[in-house]
């Protein structure tokens, strides 16, 4: 089977042309260029934009957490439109429906689906945002193990040698983990 890319030059770089546009053999470029595309590329791929603004950002999210109305959330619907998320809400054999006060009050219409989903949302993520915190921090820990201590190291197509990761986009998933800062740190023995 004979696969054909009309729209790149016989002998040409099928690769460099699906990825950068051009190669070494088209006109005014040079090998020393595309394998500068490539790595460039390849550390791109490797990098991301501020590991101090992914960490803040979960700082702020965990601080946030904390600080909301503790406990279990549910939510009441007064029949006209408006869903009410409550803290700790239980039934009291001797009250009925109980609970510690409102969370947050969303006004609809009657039969306004977009409101009580919405309310759902909210009730749920007191809960739901605990736990893939928690989730988070045991796959960055399970992962910082696992990470090669090794640079990446990248050939002319933009492959990881060192790591043996032969694909560029998603990049070595090493240099991606490093990128992220989740790399094991080595504690001081002294």
């Amino acid at each position: 089977m004979t696969i054909v890319f009309p729209d790149i030059p016989l002998g040409h770089s099928i690769p460099s042309h699906r990825v950068h546009g051009w190669c070494s053999h088209c006109p005014g470029r040079s090998m020393a260029e595309e394998l500068g595309a490539w790595q460039v590329g390849a550390m791109d791929r490797t990098t991301t934009t501020d590991d101090t603004q992914s960490d803040a950002r979960i700082d702020e999210i965990r601080t946030r957490t904390d600080a909301a109305t503790p406990g279990h959330w549910g939510t009441s619907y007064d029949g006209k439109g408006t869903y009410t998320v409550e803290a700790r809400p239980r039934l009291d054999p001797r009250a009925g429906s109980v609970d510690e006060g409102p969370v947050a009050t969303l006004a609809g219409e009657h039969g306004d689906e977009q409101t009580y989903r919405d309310a759902r949302f909210i009730a749920h993520a007191r809960e739901d945002v605990p736990y893939l915190l928690e989730r988070l921090a045991l796959v960055e820990a399970l992962v910082a193990d696992f990470i090669d201590p090794d640079p990446c190291h990248f050939d002319h197509h933009g492959y990881c040698q060192a790591h043996g990761w032969f694909a560029t986009d998603p990049g070595c998933p090493h240099g991606r983990a490093k990128a992220l800062g989740l790399e094991e740190t080595e504690e001081d023995d002294s």
